[in-house]
């Protein structure tokens, strides 16, 4: 009775590993809605974008200032 038991357990157990790990591939239509939100995305100048930031001993502002430029938002 013992090992049935365990046996039921045990599959029970691998079955919702297997379950859990699957991925399933992604569809034509996944990738087709994120080429669009893609194109409609605007420029940080557009928007009005600003990064704000705080820096204590300066490797933040480095940062902020290369976010800043590669968006194209104030700083």
């Amino acid at each position: 009775m013992k090992k049935l038991l365990i046996f039921i357990v045990s599959s029970a157990f691998a079955l919702s590993l297997a379950a859990c790990g699957s991925q399933s591939p992604v569809s034509e239509s996944t990738t087709a809605a994120a080429e669009t939100e893609a194109s409609e995305e605007t420029t940080a100048s557009e928007e009005g974008v600003l990064v704000a930031y705080f820096s204590w001993s300066g490797n933040t502002e480095q940062m902020a200032q290369m976010i800043a430029e590669e968006t194209g938002a104030d700083l």
